[in-house]
C-alpha cells in the first residue's frame, strides 16, 4: 500500500510522534510525507522509512501554490491513499485531493474550542471543503460529535483512538507505596493554559503540610507564569523539572500522575501512565471518562460543581482513606484494551480497507 501523508511539520507533538511511530509499524507499505513547515526533530535515521517533501507555508497568498505542488505529487506517486493530519494540512489536501484516491483525514481536538468559536472563517473553509465521499477520523468519540456538530457534511467518521507506546507496558513497577509514607506525583505535558496547572499549584498550596511533592515535566507558554506563582506561594513541594525523554522510565519514580486539564482531544499522558501501572488523578473532561472509563480517581477543578477537589483526593490517599492501587489492574488492562500498538494497527488498516476494498 502507498499512502500519502499530509501534516504541519514533524515537530515532536502528538500527531507527529503518532505518525512516525504509524510509519514505523508499517515497515512495507510506502511512505510519502509532506509537511508545510521544515520543523523536524526526529532522528535523522527515520528520513529513510518515508520520503519526505516540505512546502512551507509564508502566507495565506502561499497556499494555492501548495496545493498545485501536492497535486504534483499526487500524480507522481499515485498514492492508494491520502491521509492528513491537523487543520491545514486537512484543508489544503481536500483541495488537492482528486475524486479517485480516498481521502482522510485524522482530527486531534475539539475544533469548536480551538477554531471555530473564535475563527468563523475556519468553521466557513472547513464546511466550503467537506465532502461526503471524504473519510474523517477522529482520536475520540468527543472530537468527532464536536466536528460533525459544526460540519454535517464531512462524510464517513470513524474512531481511532492513539496508541501508547511498548515501552511503558513493559515497565515493571513495583507497588510498595503505604498510606502515611511519602507521596511523590508527576506532571507531564506541555505548560499551557489548557492542561490548567494554575489549579494544581494551587492545590498543592493546600498541602504545603504534607509529605506530598509533585515533579512537573514539560515546557510551555505558561512556563514563566507558572514558576512566579510557585514563588510567590513558596511551594517548596513543587519542582519544574523541563523536557523530559524516557517518560516510562520516570514514572517508576513516582506514586500517582496527575492531569488537570480544561479540555482535551484526548489525552495520552494518563493511559501512559495506566500502562505503566500508576495509578492516575484526572479532571472530570468528558474526554477522560470517555478513554480511562471507571479505571481512575476523578476529581472536579471547576469551583460550583459538586466533586472532589485534588487536595482531598490527595489527602485521602496519604491518610488511608482511599486505596491508591484499586484501579491498577482495571486500568492496565483498560488501556491494552483501546490503546495499544497492534489494535492501533489492526484499526487503522480496517478503516482504509472499508473505503478502498482493493488494499
Amino acid at each position: 500500500m502507498k499512502i500519502m501523508h499530509v501534516i504541519d511539520g514533524l515537530a515532536r507533538g502528538g500527531a507527529e510522534t503518532l505518525l512516525i511511530n504509524t510509519i514505523q509499524m508499517l515497515p512495507h507499505d510506502e511512505h510519502i510525507v509532506i509537511c508545510l513547515s521544515k520543523d523536524y526533530e526526529f532522528s535523522t535515521e527515520l528520513k529513510k522509512l518515508f520520503q519526505y517533501y516540505t512546502f512551507p507555508i509564508k502566507n495565506k497568498l502561499h497556499i494555492p501554490l501548495i496545493i498545485y505542488f501536492i497535486r504534483r505529487l499526487i500524480r507522481k506517486h499515485n498514492p492508494d491513499v491520502i491521509h492528513a493530519n491537523l487543520l491545514f494540512p486537512g484543508i489544503i489536501s481536500k483541495i488537492a485531493c482528486p475524486r479517485r484516491i480516498p481521502f482522510f483525514y485524522t482530527i486531534h481536538s475539539e475544533y469548536s474550542k480551538a477554531y471555530f468559536t473564535n475563527k468563523p472563517f475556519i468553521k466557513w473553509i472547513e464546511r466550503f471543503t467537506a465532502r461526503s465521499r471524504h473519510h474523517l477520523i477522529g482520536v475520540s468519540k468527543l472530537v468527532i460529535d464536536d466536528y460533525t456538530s459544526y460540519i454535517p457534511n464531512s462524510g464517513t467518521r470513524d474512531v481511532l483512538y492513539n496508541f501508547v507506546g511498548e515501552e511503558f507496558f513493559k515497565i515493571n513497577r513495583q507497588l510498595t507505596y503505604t498510606a502515611g509514607s511519602s507521596l511523590r506525583c508527576i506532571a507531564v505535558g506541555n505548560l499551557k493554559r489548557a492542561k490548567n496547572y494554575g489549579y494544581i499549584l494551587s492545590q498543592f498550596a493546600l498541602l504545603i503540610q504534607y509529605p506530598i511533592t509533585l515533579d512537573i515535566y514539560g515546557t510551555g507558554s505558561e512556563e514563566i507564569n507558572l514558576k512566579k506563582y510557585k514563588e510567590a506561594q513558596s511551594l517548596v513541594n513543587v519542582t519544574f523539572k523541563g523536557r523530559a525523554d524516557n517518560v516510562e522510565k520516570l514514572m517508576l519514580g513516582y506514586d500517582v500522575f496527575i492531569a488537570c486539564s480544561i479540555t482535551e482531544g484526548f489525552g495520552i499522558a494518563p493511559l501512559e501512565a495506566m500502562a505503566a501501572r500508576l495509578p492516575v488523578i484526572v479532571s472530570s473532561i468528558p474526554v477522560f471518562k470517555e478513554i480511562i472509563g471507571n479505571a481512575g480517581f476523578f476529581i472536579e477543578t471547576s469551583a460550583g460543581k459538586s466533586g472532589e477537589s485534588l487536595s482531598s483526593v490527595l489527602k485521602k490517599i496519604y491518610t488511608g482513606q482511599l486505596a491508591l492501587y484499586q484501579h491498577v489492574q482495571a486500568a492496565y488492562e483498560r488501556v491494552l484494551e483501546i490503546a495499544s500498538q497492534k489494535n492501533y494497527i489492526v484499526q487503522l488498516k480496517q478503516v482504509y480497507q472499508k473505503y478502498n476494498p482493493k488494499l
